[in-house]
């Protein structure tokens, strides 16, 4: 389990390394012992990205493809929540990112919903 998070802590540097998310899209903490949230966030914004290459053409793949990205964000709040309180540490801006990002995609799959019932 540890060399699992050691592994993830240093994917998610090699994200922010290479500037990966960078144009709009916020970092969260690099605390290593966040990485477990930190990797549902990543994965979210993964998913995310996937279903904003999926709207035009296959609005139904793209709803998925949010509603996924909606579960991996709110994994990572919950996990923010649930360390922060274990560590003692303020994770108020992470969840607040995390939160942000998860209204933002509800507007996004409602879109998409509606987009795919339209093309049947």
């Amino acid at each position: 389990m540890r060399l699992k998070k050691i592994c993830l802590v240093i994917v998610v540097s090699m994200f922010f390394a290479m500037g990966a998310y960078s144009g709009g899209i916020e970092e969260v903490s690099k605390d290593p012992r966040f990485a477990e949230a930190q990797g549902s966030y990543l994965k979210g914004v993964e998913f995310e990205e996937r279903g904003d290459n999926e709207f035009r053409s296959r609005p139904g793949k793209a709803q998925r493809q949010y509603e996924t990205a909606e579960d991996y964000y709110t994994i990572a709040i919950f996990k923010y929540k649930e360390l922060g309180t274990e560590y003692g540490v303020d994770m108020s801006k992470d969840i607040d990112i995390c939160e942000k990002r998860n209204r933002q995609l509800h507007v996004k799959t409602g879109k998409a919903r509606r987009k795919a019932n339209k093309v049947h």
